[in-house]
């Protein structure tokens, strides 16, 4: 990730006006200069926290450094926007006429706007994470536009820090770990990802993109699930996947199916939740993927309490399930991506009858909350039980 200085300005020690700073608490640094990053956060006074790779060349021993958001423009992989119609950024998913001047913006049919990532919205929006920093207020970067207006083309996986938290290079308490073993990274700072997997005790195990962290310069980090967020999907997110039990309502008890670690005759068409609306046969995709284990039958379990809230909470409509569990080599050949949540029978893609995937989305997304994942596509909506915050859009 880099930060290219647009305007000419200050880096400064501390986040506060420069007339309050010493001389050799900052540094003038002209318009047109790049620094490589290894992250950036929010600070106070409308700064950003620049992390640098490397040192200023003036200040050798300083690595960090504030400056004014309104002067920096952030970039990292390709990730665009493209606009195909005449349309107009919101800096708050409502009606063009329900904003003032300042919070929109037009843009003409084929700008390219770089992202750093984007997110399903409300009212048939996409949330933009311009890589470009804009305007004063801290949320400057932060915009909304009509989904259809967009053609959104490839992906970035992000992670956003929500509390002060202390990444590790084992996944132990921090009392256990040496100074050089582990790294303070502050609240709302965001770090892009090569890759993440989940680990027990409810970590994360992150490979951070493009830098190194810590006194060893460490790539791979611990994360504490609960203190961070992940925005975006890896680009090879794509699946494809049908289920030919996804709508099956009979009164056919159906074929006897095997549960791991489970007593007793289960079929197929019987529901999964007592008196409930959604069946194993649903979840096994007609009986052709038994659960490998009892984890992924209480996954299964798990995610079918939440349908059926969901259920509930879109008027007891219809519900077809595209996919729910697949065994390793199932997700490999629909193009589900290595950390799916199917894999473990906690995720599924449902369509709900009458309603836009993004309609399912923007209702679920402040119910569902750290919950889990929670994703749209053109088709489809996916939802997981993973225990903590995830959103994306897939792309297509």
């Amino acid at each position: 990730m880099k930060a290219k200085v647009k305007n000419d300005t200050l880096f400064k020690l501390q986040p506060v006006l420069s007339s309050e700073l010493n001389d050799t608490d900052k540094v003038f640094v002209p318009s047109g200069s790049e620094y490589d990053l290894k992250f950036f956060a929010e600070a106070a006074g409308h700064h950003l926290r620049l992390e640098l790779a490397q040192p200023e060349p003036s200040h050798p021993n300083d690595m960090t450094w504030y400056v004014a958001q309104s002067d920096i423009d952030l970039e990292g992989d390709s990730v665009t926007a493209t606009v195909l119609q005449d349309t107009v950024l919101k800096r708050r998913p409502v009606l063009a006429s329900d904003l003032s001047d300042d919070e929109k913006r037009f843009v003409a049919a084929g700008t390219e706007l770089q992202l750093q990532s984007y997110a399903p919205a409300v009212n048939q929006s996409t949330k933009l994470t311009l890589a470009g920093i804009a305007g004063e207020d801290g949320d400057a970067d932060i915009w909304f536009a009509d989904t259809k207006a967009l053609k959104l083309t490839g992906q970035r996986l992000m992670l956003h820090v929500i509390s002060d938290t202390v990444f590790k290079a084992r996944p132990v308490l921090a009392s256990q770990l040496d100074r050089a073993e582990k790294v303070l990274i502050p609240k709302q700072t965001t770090l892009a990802l090569q890759s993440y997997s989940e680990v027990e005790g409810r970590y994360l195990k992150v490979a951070v993109a493009d830098t190194q962290l810590g006194e060893d310069d460490r790539f791979i980090w611990y994360a504490f699930a609960p203190d961070v967020e992940l925005e975006g999907t890896e680009p090879n997110n794509h699946p494809q996947d049908r289920n030919p039990a996804g709508r099956v309502q009979t009164r056919d008890r159906g074929k006897p199916i095997n549960l791991p670690g489970f007593q007793g005759a289960y079929y197929s068409n019987t529901s999964i939740i007592a008196g409930g609306y959604f069946t194993w046969a649903q979840a096994t995709h007609g009986g052709t993927r038994i659960p490998a284990s009892a984890e992924v039958v209480y996954g299964m379990i798990r995610i079918a309490e939440a349908l059926e809230e969901i259920r509930v909470l879109f008027g007891n409509k219809p519900i077809e399930i595209v996919s729910w569990y697949r065994d390793p080599a199932t997700n490999l050949q629909v193009g589900g991506t290595k950390n799916s949540r199917h894999l473990t029978g906690d995720g599924v893609n449902f369509i709900v009858h009458g309603l836009s995937p993004q309609q399912v989305y923007a209702q679920l997304d402040p119910w569902w909350g750290a919950r889990g994942g929670l994703a749209s596509a053109a088709k489809f909506t996916h939802i997981d039980a993973r225990g903590y915050r995830a959103r994306w859009a897939y792309g297509f």
